[in-house]
């Protein structure tokens, strides 16, 4: 039929102009694209070996890697159920949290002060935000029973982070909004500068979306924590960590989203430690990445302003434990992210904010030493 013919060419020539265009806009894109755009490889964009979908905050670690337990969470794996004698506190947080070190030293520094069996199971994964960790929360962290919720913060939580991981052949992508995740095929990411560019720009319209987008939903997933943990009975604060900089240096969206959570917090009446003043005491350039060496050596020498002896005798005993070396893989200028020396100042701070949260101290139990008597021949 004349209609029918006529129909089947305009099909086939839709088609040839279609894959046409593509193999066009490819070969533009191979041309144009950004070099760290359209030369990037599939292995650069993730570590497959860490992350993994999980249902609720969209990704979280792979248990039994980077430092997850069997189920899914950084530190030592505990059982749900704690018995009477252990305080356990849950830590949800982003990629400061996701570090580890702030919550090894709470957990040495609360047991220190308690005389009791303590416990800080952290929680947080690199990119998260409060909305992923109101889903951890929900979805994991309250079967464990905690005596205390620990929410940590910093400046670029109103931000979306792009994560990317491999899984079951697809290029998993995490940027376009927390708790969904995009799939695409490994085969085509790898071989096509068009795919990778085309990610490339979603990712920049949707993880630095404006503050007045992103407000609403942290404010959700905050009252929502909140609402949650008052009809559970369990006591929350938050710790909010601040820019890496003097204060006249702050980025305007790094204050206001600051400025903003603060506000929120002491609108529902939660408790927060903000350590910008303690940071500042010390001096913000001895808490980056780039500089933990030459501070660690100024710790070692004495001559780390704002640091008190104690805590400086306790820093540096652990010092094996924790900073191995004294050195820190990232050297870029990152003013996100504290060094070793942070994250101690961080979980010391910590520990006295937490005084009205925390049970008494047990007593330091005595132990008697009953000296033996020499027999000499006169007692027989």
């Amino acid at each position: 039929m004349p209609f029918s013919k006529t129909w089947l060419a305009r099909s086939l020539l839709l088609t040839i102009s279609t894959v046409g265009a593509l193999l066009a806009s490819e070969v533009l894109a191979r041309r144009i694209a950004p070099a760290s755009v359209a030369g990037i490889q599939a292995a650069e964009s993730w570590d497959a070996n860490c992350i993994q979908a999980k249902a609720g905050p969209g990704y979280g670690w792979r248990p039994g890697q980077c430092g997850a337990n069997d189920a899914g969470f950084l530190g030592t794996e505990r059982p749900m159920a704690k018995d009477s004698d252990t305080y356990r506190v849950v830590l949800l947080g982003d990629s400061i949290s996701g570090d580890g070190r702030t919550a090894r030293w709470l957990e040495e520094l609360l047991r220190a002060e308690l005389n009791r069996t303590v416990e800080v199971l952290n929680f947080g994964v690199f990119g998260y935000n409060p909305t992923n960790e109101l889903a951890v929360w929900q979805t994991q962290a309250k079967h464990y029973e905690p005596d205390l919720v620990i929410q940590q913060f910093c400046v670029n939580d109103y931000n979306y982070t792009p994560v990317f991981f491999e899984q079951d052949g697809k290029l998993m992508s995490a940027a376009n909004q927390n708790g969904q995740l995009d799939g695409v095929p490994i085969g085509l990411y790898q071989r096509s500068a068009l795919i990778r560019w085309g990610l490339a720009l979603q990712e920049q319209r949707q993880v630095n979306p404006t503050f007045q987008v992103r407000e609403p939903a942290i404010r959700h997933a905050i009252e929502t924590l909140h609402a949650e943990l008052q009809a559970a009975g369990v006591p929350w604060v938050s710790v909010i960590y601040p820019y890496l900089a003097d204060p006249d240096q702050w980025r305007d969206e790094d204050l206001q989203a600051t400025q903003s959570f603060l506000a929120l917090l002491t609108e529902l009446q939660v408790p927060a430690l903000d350590l910008g003043p303690a940071f500042q005491a010390l001096g913000t350039e001895d808490l980056i990445i780039a500089n933990s060496e030459t501070a660690m050596e100024k710790a070692k020498q004495g001559t780390l302003p704002g640091l008190s002896s104690a805590q400086r005798q306790l820093l540096l005993s652990s010092t094996e434990a924790y900073f191995p070396r004294v050195i820190e893989q990232n050297k870029e200028v990152d003013r996100i992210h504290p060094n070793a020396i942070g994250h101690f100042l961080a979980a010391w701070h910590l520990r006295s904010f937490l005084a009205p949260y925390l049970p008494q101290p047990r007593p330091v139990q005595k132990v008697e030493r009953h000296e033996r008597k020499t027999r000499t021949p006169a007692d027989r």
